[in-house]
């Protein structure tokens, strides 16, 4: 059967619930998330009947789960109006807060080095996955100039796996 974990992602004044559902055969790993956009709330009643169909139901592989990836927008509004994809505070759009880790020439220097070395495919993820996460903490070192939107967008990059 599956094996169902849940974790807390600490995250400032708030903190991201994570659901781990690790099948009892190997295969692909999936990652989703849902409520990037405070309004769509639809996703999170999908993760809810998904995980219970899932206690009974054993899956190949690995699924990694943030059903409300943004904590912030669920309960901010302007009037009756949730303010969505939009930080209320910074008016950023969500969705553009994103860090292009493949633009770091450290990463990028780093990912070569593992291209140039004969690995098995998995310890080469593996490699790989642990130069992506050591990228994102580079860019969280210093958080007296970053605004919350975009550390909360880094944390959700550095959950994938």
């Amino acid at each position: 059967m599956n094996k169902i974990k849940f974790e807390l992602i600490p995250l400032g004044e708030h903190s991201l619930k994570k659901i781990i559902i690790d099948g009892p055969t190997s295969g692909p790993h999936l990652h989703i998330q849902s409520s990037v956009h405070g309004a769509e709330i639809l996703g999170n009643g999908v993760i809810n009947e998904l995980v219970k169909f899932l206690k009974d139901n054993p899956i190949k592989g690995k699924i990694t789960i943030i059903p409300e990836a943004n904590p912030y927008s669920k309960n901010n509004k302007s009037g009756t109006y949730t303010t969505g994809r939009f930080c209320p505070i910074t008016g950023d759009n969500w969705n553009r807060l994103y860090t292009d880790i493949t633009k770091c020439t450290r990463l990028q220097e780093k990912a070569q080095n593992l291209v140039n070395r004969e690995l098995s495919k998995v310890q080469f993820i593996k490699d790989y996955k642990k130069i992506i996460s050591e990228s994102i903490k580079l860019h969280k070192e210093n958080p007296y100039n970053m605004h919350r939107g975009k550390r909360l967008c880094l944390e959700l990059q550095n959950n994938f796996s």
